[in-house]
Order: C-alpha cells, then structure tokens, then sequence
C-alpha cells in the first residue's frame, strides 16, 4: 500500500475504503502515542489558522482535510519558533508534528463552523444554539409560571392536569381503547395557553 519516493512515503489507494482502513490502521498501530487532548488541540490550532485566512465566508464546506493539510507544515514552523500562547501550545503542536490532524479534523463545532463557513457561517450558528435555547425557555417559563410538562409522579395510569378538564365532553370506550370527545370551544384557548400540560 506505501512506495517510497524521495524518502517519503506515498500512500496509494484505490478507493475511499482503502483510505479509511489505512487512516485507521496508521492511527491505532503507530509507534507514537499521543493523548486526546494533544491532537485536539493540534486541529483547534490548524482550524483557527484556517480561519484567519479566510474570516468572511471560510474555506467551504467539505473542505476540512483539504484545508487541515495546507496549515500543517504553517502551524508546526510557528510552535517551533514559539509564536503561539500560551507557550505550552507550541510544546504541544512539537510532540504532535508527525501526527495527521485529518484524522482528528477541527475537534470542536464552533472552530469547524468558523473555518468552513467564516463568520457568516459562525453568527448563523450561534444564533441558531441561541434562539432554540431562548424560545425553549420562553416556553417552559410563560409569565413567571412554570407551564412546563405536568409529571404525575408515581401514578400508573393516565393522567392530566385539572385546568384540561374543560376540554373532556364525553368518554367512551370502544375495542379496547377509551376515546375522550371535545364539543367546548373554551379547550382551544386552554391549550395554548398551557400547551405543555
């Protein structure tokens, strides 16, 4: 699978499975041994570098390992001349400089969406983690007043709030099943104002 050419080694695959089980391979049975926290940092640093360069719109989607290879031989010459900080960093990016960052990639959603998307990209996507926390919150918390899901406890059995009542006209059971009829027009403003019981 390698041939050497000028001292290096090239690998030849004939197809993306070839390459992942070589990926792999190199990644579980290398002679160095390096800790989590190490590579991670190596691709945060990689993905940062990335996103200096390109800070309005990224490198594109899909185009991590591309991008990841074009910074390594950048980032290892900077941790040898100690141009990052804190200095332990540079250290890092030195034990680390024979290990692929492709195999790893970016290592943290908000660095991968800052280096393939730039900052469009990055505002859309805090935006997006904001506005579902916001209006969940808004939801569970609707005037002061927790409106979140009723627990009925250690109750076995089928069980509703007291305010839904308004909403239960009739109950019959047929083939097993008990069917609760609605006829009052009051259950509908019930309901949104209290969806969640």
């Amino acid at each position: 699978m390698k041939d050497s050419q000028e001292g290096k080694n090239i690998v030849k695959v004939e197809n993306y499975q070839q390459l992942q089980y070589y990926y792999v391979k190199e990644r579980w049975s290398s002679k160095a041994s390096y800790n989590s926290l190490e590579l991670r940092v190596r691709g945060i640093i990689i993905g940062y570098e990335n996103f200096k360069d390109h800070p309005i719109i990224g490198n594109g989607p899909w185009s991590t390992p591309l991008a990841i290879r074009g910074k390594v031989k950048l980032v290892n010459e900077k941790a040898k001349k100690g141009m990052y900080w804190p200095p332990i960093l540079n250290k890092i990016l030195i034990n680390t400089e024979k290990y692929d960052a492709v195999q790893v990639g970016y290592s943290n959603v908000i660095v991968n969406a800052a280096a393939e998307t730039g900052m469009l990209g990055l505002i859309s996507f805090i935006g997006i983690i904001l506005s579902t926390i916001i209006f969940g919150l808004k939801a569970l918390y609707k005037n002061g007043k927790n409106i979140g899901p009723v627990i009925c406890g250690n109750v076995n059995m089928l069980c509703m709030p007291a305010e839904r009542n308004i909403c239960v006209s009739n109950m019959k059971e047929k083939n097993g099943y008990i069917f609760v009829e609605n006829k009052r027009p009051e259950c509908l403003k019930q309901i949104r104002e209290n969806y969640w019981q």
